[in-house]
């Protein structure tokens, strides 16, 4: 899964299997692609008048009027066999709003399955999951609160303070313990403790995306306007007390200021290679 940072008010991820492509647009419609034949596959807002209440006007169209600022596709473990291996299948796409909810719809028929409200004063800027616990679903906005809601009914598991500060950026550890937060700030918090134990300078401007290598034991970043992605040490003990990360121990030099970063299992480091979501590259997805 790759979601990017809004860019002119377009919003996008591939799911796992990079098979399928979601675009989210200023409409208030968010719609899901093959990326093989490229052809639509859903339009997630068809089903609006479902959603309308007192509070949420609808636009002639039929879709929503209210703002939505991130996605990201949703996985589940399911097992392709009796008693074969477990596979994980993209079939859901999660959005935030500008009002602080979080909404799960279907990919294939753009139904919706749950919302939950108030998940962050200010409006959900960013939806992350644990690639290794795929029943957690995580959302931060701009109020610095994070909130906790099980994938498959959208109930709320826990809410705390992540940040002070804003957050523009989020990515989840592998086994869920540990999350990764940006903004005008970089931070590593234990999600058992939910307190930060690991802090990292070296961004001048706000963090625009982070993502865990496959390990866990390393964690990237880049910030707004940079066109630099920074890698950074993060193999912290849980429970362990609040330090400061220090510097980057790379900086990877990119052509354009990155606005998505994902990481491979495959060999940089023995721990995973970088892969890039550059700005130009965003931009043909969402001219298509």
């Amino acid at each position: 899964m790759l979601p990017t940072y809004p860019l002119q008010g377009l919003f996008s991820g591939f799911d796992s299997s990079n098979t399928c492509f979601a675009l989210g647009t200023a409409d208030g419609r968010v719609r899901t692609f093959d990326t093989v034949t490229g052809r639509l596959r859903s339009t997630l807002a068809s089903n609006a008048a479902a959603l309308a209440h007192k509070d949420t006007a609808l636009l002639p169209n039929g879709h929503l009027a209210e703002a939505q600022r991130c996605l990201t596709w949703i996985d589940s473990q399911k097992q392709t066999q009796e008693d074969g291996p477990t596979r994980l299948f993209s079939s859901s796409v999660a959005v935030g709003t500008a009002s602080g909810a979080v909404r799960l719809y279907d990919s294939a028929t753009g139904e919706l399955r749950w919302q939950t409200a108030n998940c962050s004063e200010g409006g959900v800027d960013c939806l992350v999951q644990s690639s290794g616990r795929c029943s957690t679903l995580l959302g931060v906005g701009r109020s610095g609160h994070a909130c906790v809601l099980d994938a498959a009914t959208g109930s709320k598991q826990s809410q705390f303070r992540a940040s002070k500060h804003g957050t523009t950026a989020a990515a989840l550890s592998a086994d869920g313990s540990r999350l990764l937060i940006g903004g005008s700030t970089l931070s590593l918090l234990d999600m058992d403790t939910q307190q930060r134990i690991s802090k990292f300078t070296g961004h001048p401007l706000p963090v625009r995306a982070v993502a865990f290598a496959p390990s866990d034991a390393y964690a990237v970043s880049a910030a707004e306007g940079e066109r630099l992605v920074a890698v950074w040490a993060t193999a912290s003990r849980p429970g362990s007390k609040l330090k400061s990360g220090g510097a980057a121990v790379a900086s990877l030099a990119v052509e354009q200021p990155a606005v998505g970063l994902m990481t491979a299992g495959v060999c940089w480091w023995v721990e995973g290679k970088i892969v890039l979501n550059r700005i130009n590259r965003v931009r043909v997805c969402g001219h298509t």
